[in-house]
C-alpha cells in the first residue's frame, strides 16, 4: 500500500540568496513505500511549472549513510512534483533528514525537512507514553508482590500458586517492553531483539513449566500420602519422613 502525501507547507523559493527551509515531520509505515508529493512556489507564491527541476537527497538516520543522493522528481502537475521511496530503502525505524532542492536554471533554492519511519506509521503521543507506562509499573508492582509471596508461603500450592503468578505476569512485562522498545526505541534495534527473544522464551517455557509444576504437584501428594501411611503405624513424622526419604532431604515446601 503505498500513502501519498499532499503538503503546501514546503515551500521552495526560487530565488538567488533566499533559502525557506520548513521542518516537518513525515511519517510512514515501515515495510510501505513512502509517496512524496510536494509542492513546490515560485518566490512570488505562482505555482512552479516544468520548467523548474526538483532533486531529493536522504540520509538514514544517526548519519548511518545515505538512501538517496540527489534523485530527481517527477513533476506531475503544475507545482507538485512526485518521489516514491521503496520500502526497501526505509528498512531502519527513525528519522531520516531530508533535503529537497529546485532550480530552473536561473534561481535556486532549497528546505529541509524529516521523514519519519514507524512500525505502524504513527508518531507516539504523550498519551501513548503514559499508557504504556502506567501498565508497566501496575505489572511490577503485582510482579514485586507475587516474588514476596512465593518466598513468604510454605505451603507448596501457595507456592504454586504465586510461581504461576509471577511467571505469567513477566511475560506481560516484557511483551509490554517489547512493544514500547518497537513504539519509542526506533533507530535501537538490538534493544527491540532482546526483548522479542526474552518474550517467546519465557512464552514457550510455560508448556514445559506446567508439565513439570503437575509432576511436582503429584509427586508431593504422593509422599504426603505415604508420610501419612508410616505415621498411622505407630512412626513418629520424623521417623516417616526417614523411611520414605532414605537418600534425600526434607524440601520442597509441602506439607508433610
Amino acid at each position: 500500500m503505498r500513502y501519498k502525501l499532499l503538503t503546501l507547507l514546503c515551500l521552495i523559493v526560487l530565488t538567488v540568496g533566499l533559502v525557506n527551509a520548513v521542518e516537518e515531520s513525515y511519517i510512514f509505515k515501515n515495510g510501505d513505500d513512502a509517496n512524496l508529493t510536494i509542492a513546490v512556489f515560485n518566490s512570488d507564491n505562482s505555482k512552479a511549472d516544468a520548467t523548474v527541476n526538483c532533486f531529493l537527497s536522504i540520509d538514514k538516520p544517526l548519519s548511518r549513510g545515505q538512501v538517496l543522493s540527489d534523485q530527481q522528481m517527477t513533476y506531475t502537475s503544475t507545482g507538485f512534483f512526485n518521489y516514491t521511496i521503496p520500502s526497501t530503502s526505509l528498512i531502519t525505524n527513525g528519522d531520516y533528514p531530508t533535503t529537497m532542492r529546485c532550480d530552473n536554471g536561473v534561481s535556486y533554492g532549497f528546505t529541509t525537512f524529516n521523514i519519519l519511519v514507524t512500525p505502524n506509521g504513527i508518531k507516539s503521543t504523550t498519551p501513548n507514553v503514559l499508557f504504556y507506562l502506567g501498565g508497566l509499573v501496575v505489572l511490577v508492582l503485582f510482579f514485586v508482590l507475587g516474588l514476596i509471596g512465593l518466598f513468604k508461603f510454605e505451603d507448596y500450592r501457595g507456592r504454586f500458586a504465586f510461581y504461576w503468578v509471577c511467571h505469567l505476569l513477566f511475560v506481560a512485562i516484557v511483551f509490554i517492553c517489547w512493544d514500547m522498545s518497537i513504539e519509542f526505541l526506533t533507530s535501537t534495534t538490538f534493544v527491540t531483539g532482546m526483548f522479542k527473544i526474552i518474550f517467546w522464551v519465557s512464552t514457550i517455557a510455560i508448556f514445559p513449566m506446567l508439565i513439570l509444576s503437575f509432576a511436582w504437584i503429584f509427586y508431593i501428594h504422593l509422599m504426603n500420602d505415604t508420610i501419612k501411611g508410616f505415621m498411622n503405624r505407630g512412626m513418629t513424622e520424623d521417623e516417616a519422613f526417614e523411611r520414605t526419604h532414605k537418600k534425600g532431604r526434607r524440601g520442597g515446601g509441602g506439607e508433610w
